[in-house]
């Protein structure tokens, strides 16, 4: 069953036998998808976005709502079909020593993402970097795939009516609760019940179609985490 902010706050506030707290709900309805969102990966928040170069340029910022990385690739126009290639992840240590990171006269072939990104009240900070630049005559666009930040809505009656992206409300109406316990200095709370849980909820998610189908783990004496692709 999906519900809305709204029903979620209700059901979370009448387990707690507390339905006069508001706008107490709404922030810790905020607090825990933001959490969520930021700590695992999910498939429904795949987007993509057009990252444009200056010309000669390495670096181009990322997409406010940029959360980590997936694919980068660019589209060939002057070609004819166009033709669409696909950049390589590097580390950013490896980017770094590169010994001609403006090397112009050729085209992209491997991309990063600076390690400084973070979340501000504007948005996403941080870089697409690029090795080589983009040819002056090309076009200096690059398709970034990536998982992106849902938008949260603004506290109070106003956003009741709209559904996160978030599948399983009914977790979000126990993780409110859980919250609200902690609100309310009830030995109930349990400060680690998302990570304790997440695991199940992840596994039920996948009916949902929301959650990619987990890959085979690699030998990690020969392949290194791909973690950066929160960088």
């Amino acid at each position: 069953m999906h519900y809305n902010r709204g029903q979620i706050a209700s059901e979370a506030e009448a387990i707690v036998n507390n339905t006069a707290l508001g706008t107490v709900t709404d922030s810790i309805i905020n607090r825990v998808l933001y959490k969520l969102y930021t700590n695992y990966e999910w498939g429904f928040l795949t987007s993509s976005t057009t990252v444009t170069f200056s010309s000669a340029t390495a670096s181009a910022g990322l997409p406010s709502d940029y959360l980590g990385h997936l694919h980068c690739k660019w589209r060939d126009t002057s070609a004819s079909p166009i033709y669409e290639h696909n950049l390589a992840w590097i580390d950013y240590s490896k980017y770094l020593m590169i010994n001609t990171p403006l090397q112009v006269a050729a085209q992209p072939k491997v991309y990063t993402i600076s390690p400084q990104v973070r979340h501000g009240s504007a948005g996403a900070v941080g870089n697409l970097l690029i090795w080589p630049t983009f040819e002056t005559t090309s076009n200096p666009n690059c398709t970034l795939i990536y998982f992106a930040l849902p938008t949260q809505v603004v506290e109070g009656t106003a956003g009741d009516g709209a559904v996160p992206l978030f599948q399983n409300h009914a977790f979000l109406v126990e993780a409110t609760v859980n919250e609200l316990w902690n609100y309310m200095r009830d030995p109930r709370h349990d400060p680690n019940f998302i990570g304790r849980n997440i695991g199940d909820v992840r596994s039920n998610m996948m009916d949902f179609g929301a959650v990619s189908v987990p890959e085979v783990g690699l030998d990690p004496r020969r392949f290194k985490s791909h973690r950066g692709r929160f960088g």
